[in-house]
């Protein structure tokens, strides 16, 4: 009987403490929207592919540890795409990332004006169930998969100019 009183007030505080994660024994809440960032461009996933609109790079299919890009160059001037690609999952959480097109060997296509292009990017992965290897808390069926995906530090942007034409915006070279 003693054990029973003390496992239901257990239970009962508990429940005080943290509801969510007892009526739900879930700690991880779904974001309702793309994550909000200045520095970030957010793309929904659907399908396994995110369709980037107003840049160069036009679609990203996404795979476990690899995305493929492909680019259409809308604009009138050569350009050699450069950006930073991170992955999350539908909880915020950052899956994986790469920069693209920063380094001599293996950077990015060049791009004349008019031309069409594409790449594999390998991505480095954040080893997420390492940390949590050692806690209690049980990650989601779900918390691999890439929802969202975002686009930084990036010179495939398309600006408009004065006559309405489009243009790549890209680093000065020195």
């Amino acid at each position: 009987m003693t054990r029973l009183i003390t496992y239901a007030s257990t239970l009962i505080l508990a429940t005080a403490l943290c509801p969510n994660a007892i009526a739900n024994e879930i700690v991880f809440k779904p974001l309702s929207s793309a994550p909000k960032s200045a520095d970030e461009a957010f793309f929904k996933v659907t399908d396994g592919e995110a369709k980037i609109e107003g840049h160069v790079l036009k679609l990203l299919v996404v795979k476990p540890d690899y995305l493929t890009a492909s680019y259409k160059n809308d604009s009138k001037k050569t350009l050699f795409p450069q950006y930073t690609v991170r992955t999350y999952n539908r909880y915020g959480y950052l899956l994986a990332s790469d920069k693209v097109g920063a380094s001599i060997i293996g950077g990015s296509p060049v791009l004349e004006a008019g031309d069409v292009g594409g790449e594999k990017i390998t991505l480095d992965v954040v080893d997420i169930a390492g940390v949590f290897k050692h806690t209690l808390q049980k990650l989601p069926s779900d918390f691999f998969n890439v929802t969202w995906v975002s686009l930084a530090d990036s010179n495939t942007k398309l600006a408009k100019q004065d006559g309405g034409e489009k243009t790549a915006t890209h680093p000065e070279t020195k």
